[in-house]
């Protein structure tokens, strides 16, 4: 499955792509997918222009079915909008 994903925090507009850790976390259930991605912060302040988003790649144990793809950056996680991503 494909999602755009960005970094949170500040970062003076940076391209994530070296920064975010290369695998997501990934916790599955039967009712519901929780991913996140870690990023290595920036030391100090940074401006905040708005972050780029990346394309990353989710691999999953099953199919998404019915489960609910939740965002795990946020708590409590936030369910993820899709469109065609059920598979």
């Amino acid at each position: 499955m494909n999602l755009l994903v960005s970094e949170i925090e500040c970062t003076g507009a940076r391209a994530p792509d070296l920064f975010l850790a290369a695998e997501p976390v990934i916790v599955e259930t039967d009712e519901e997918i929780t991913v996140y991605w870690t990023y290595q912060q920036i030391p100090g302040d940074a401006a905040c222009p708005g972050n780029p988003w990346v394309e990353r790649t989710v691999h999953l144990d099953q199919n998404l079915g019915d489960r609910a793809l939740l965002d795990g950056s946020t708590w409590p996680p936030t369910p993820v909008t899709i469109g065609d991503a059920r598979g």
